[in-house]
């Protein structure tokens, strides 16, 4: 199990957004098997439940503005972000790896 995280933690770029949390990646990465061992149980608590924990599903949004649209008065010319918590990208990569696993199993 620490190996899975400790995987995808070196997939995360360093520079991806940061969520609501504001926690970086570097700083996940550098807590090695003590994060692991947390985001792991965090996985296979959502696997237990069979539900997706609430406070992962918070996240945060701002909206763009498009470059090279002049019109701020119409819809199309923004764009909404959706910041998640970098803890949730972990765990989702981490469950999507093992539903991934487990359907290519049967």
């Amino acid at each position: 199990m620490y190996k899975e995280i400790t995987s995808i933690l070196k997939s995360c770029s360093l520079s991806l957004a940061l969520g609501d949390n504001k926690i970086p990646f570097y700083f996940l990465k550098a807590l090695g098997k003590l994060v692991a061992c947390v985001l792991t149980s965090l996985a296979d608590v959502c696997l237990k439940l069979k539900q997706y924990l609430t406070f992962l599903k918070t996240a945060h949004t701002i909206i763009l503005h498009k470059p090279g649209k002049s019109a701020y008065k119409v819809l199309n010319t923004w764009r909404p972000i959706t910041l998640l918590k970098t803890i949730s990208k972990v765990v989702k990569k981490l469950l999507a790896k093992r539903i991934r696993s487990t359907a290519e199993e049967h």
